[in-house]
């Protein structure tokens, strides 16, 4: 099995029943063509080890895993079912501190999907940390709520000194004998993508969530369709790497089952082709029937050929992303906000503040360290 097989084998393990053809996974395990220690690998850096179990588990798949597998997968799932029940907690916590106040947050990504129910069972989800958005107008103050009720700042210098329109979220908080960290947003994409997605586009869409007197919001599920678009192949950077992650395209075809997904990226209008492309390859990989609507097109193509080269090697894909992130990094950490520093006086305080904290440089050294 080589590695774009498992991958696609991998995909289609995941979409089982949204679509995918389980008697053809059954087939090609049966036909002994499975390589478990690559697919596994692939599950792991994907992050949906949970998500390939429940999947085999509800489509009746999961005699097609060697057992000593199955029991390691089950564990794995059941802690991350746990871990999701005390995010659930954490969150709600927030909210209840939130409330108090007057304030109604909105919760992103992972956490959002769990609250509002829309994995067949929450433990599919790995989830990081727990972000949420409030407005520029409830930004400083919800964070010094946190503050006030044990949270404190991950990072041991603030940037918050800096205008607050030119930064996406508040410096990432945690709380001693909390499991999960904390990211309060006042946009929900990188800046260079909020004039199309921000707190004003989803605001009339929200769907309010109530429970134990508690009130807070999640996006409508055409946002989040657009949100996890953007997080993963322009946050995340999946297009310029020609890269698609396994759990966001998970999370698309789960969405595709409350609303039409191509439609919902075609009415966005925002990035077409990068959306197009990103379309193609989650037909490609999960194998789904009825596919997602998509337009062939050249760069399309362009997207495949890139992406399937980068799992065929993964020294060539490790030197390649390499190169593409340094370059980009170099920019925006490096000339990019001396150039701005050059010309605003909050930035060259912003500039100043980094520079002259000891502690930045170890850090700023060992995120190099780990992304290369």
């Amino acid at each position: 099995m080589t590695n774009n097989e498992a991958l696609d084998f991998l995909g289609r393990c995941i979409a089982a029943g949204y679509g995918s053809d389980a008697d053809a996974i059954r087939k090609t395990a049966d036909r002994h063509l499975t390589d478990w220690h690559l697919v596994t690998y692939y599950a792991d850096k994907h992050l949906i080890i949970p998500t390939l179990y429940n999947r085999l588990s509800k489509n009746n798949l999961l005699s097609i895993l060697p057992e000593e597998l199955s029991v390691h997968f089950e564990a794995i799932f059941k802690m991350n079912r746990d871990r999701n029940i005390v995010l659930r907690q954490q969150a709600l916590e927030i909210v209840a501190l939130l409330n108090a106040e007057g304030i109604m947050p909105v919760f992103m990504k992972g956490t959002a999907n769990v609250l509002d129910g829309l994995y067949e069972d929450e433990g599919e989800r790995i989830v990081g940390d727990i972000d949420f958005l409030v407005s520029d107008d409830e930004f400083l103050r919800t964070a010094e709520i946190l503050q006030n009720n044990g949270y404190q700042y991950k990072e041991q210098y603030s940037y918050m000194q800096i205008d607050i329109k030119k930064v996406k979220h508040f410096p990432r908080l945690y709380k001693q004998g909390t499991t999960f960290d904390v990211e309060i947003h006042r946009v929900p994409v990188k800046l260079e993508y909020s004039a199309h997605f921000n707190y004003q586009v989803i605001e009339p869409e929200l769907k309010l969530l109530t429970g134990n007197n508690l009130r807070y919001y999640v996006c409508s599920d055409r946002h989040k369709v657009v949100m996890a678009f953007i997080h993963g192949q322009l946050n995340d950077h999946g297009a310029y790497y020609g890269f698609v992650n396994f759990r966001n395209c998970y999370e698309m075809i789960v969405l595709n089952q409350r609303v039409d997904v191509a439609k919902t990226l075609s009415e966005f209008g925002y990035y077409p082709q990068h959306a197009n492309n990103y379309l193609t390859m989650i037909n490609l990989r999960m194998g789904i029937k009825p596919a997602f609507a998509v337009r062939k097109t050249f760069a399309g193509k362009v997207f495949m050929i890139r992406n399937q080269i980068n799992a065929k090697s993964a020294t060539l894909y490790a030197a390649n992303t390499r190169i593409l992130y340094s370059t980009k990094r170099f920019y925006e950490t490096y000339i990019k906000i001396v150039l701005k520093a050059m010309v605003s006086a909050k930035y060259r305080k912003y500039l100043w503040i980094r520079l002259s904290n000891p502690k930045w440089y170890k850090e700023h050294w060992d995120s190099w360290v780990q992304k290369l």
